[in-house]
């Protein structure tokens, strides 16, 4: 009797472990059984990864958005209409379509010189150079483009003006290589290069 009632309680025993071990099985089968340590490193692994890919597509943006805004200011400097004083320099009513380079890609102008205040941020950490130096130096960079750029535009308006029958505004199809050029490009870079000292402020 006694015999009968040990092996009774074993089997009873071991059918429990054996659905124990299942159970554990199965957790790790779905991964919730694994240890924490494991957990860790695997959430860690999961995290690198998703930075990196973060980390290339950020990138991949800044180019392609670079080559789009170089090609749109390159694109509207050369598409500039030739001033000619003896010609009829007639202006048609579509206004001025050199302007299109850059006006249809203008969302992908305005997100590249948004992402180079990332960009700037990061070059920023990596060399030893004081913060006002390089606030100096874009400033003063930016400020003698701004001068010089004005200046042009508005001697060449100045210039021109006489031969239209009514006023010519400062942003026309003449003078559209006035205002799209390297020069520019790189003041708009500067103004990026300034704000990013201001990420960590305002973002």
């Amino acid at each position: 009797m006694s015999n009968w009632l040990n092996e009774k309680i074993s089997l009873s025993q071991s059918k429990v472990y054996g659905e124990s071990s299942l159970d554990n099985w199965l957790e790790i089968i779905n991964g919730n059984g694994y240890p924490k340590w494991y957990k860790v490193l695997l959430n860690d692994k999961v995290g690198l990864l998703r930075r990196s890919i973060m980390r290339f597509l950020f990138w991949l943006s800044v180019v392609i958005s670079g080559i789009v805004s170089i090609a749109g200011f390159a694109l509207t400097k050369i598409t500039t209409t030739s001033f000619d004083p003896t010609g009829d320099n007639f202006v048609g009513g579509n206004g001025n379509p050199g302007l299109m380079f850059v006006m249809l890609p203008m969302l992908i102008i305005l997100y590249f010189f948004f992402a180079m205040m990332f960009v700037f941020e990061k070059i920023h950490e990596r060399f030893s150079v004081k913060r006002n130096l390089f606030q100096a130096f874009y400033s003063g960079v930016f400020v003698v483009i701004l001068g010089i750029t004005i200046y042009q535009i508005v001697s060449f308006r100045n210039e021109i003006n006489p031969y239209f029958e009514y006023e010519i505004s400062y942003l026309n199809p003449f003078s559209n290589h006035l205002f799209f050029n390297f020069w520019t490009f790189m003041a708009c870079l500067c103004v990026s290069g300034f704000c990013s000292f201001y990420l960590k402020k305002r973002i």
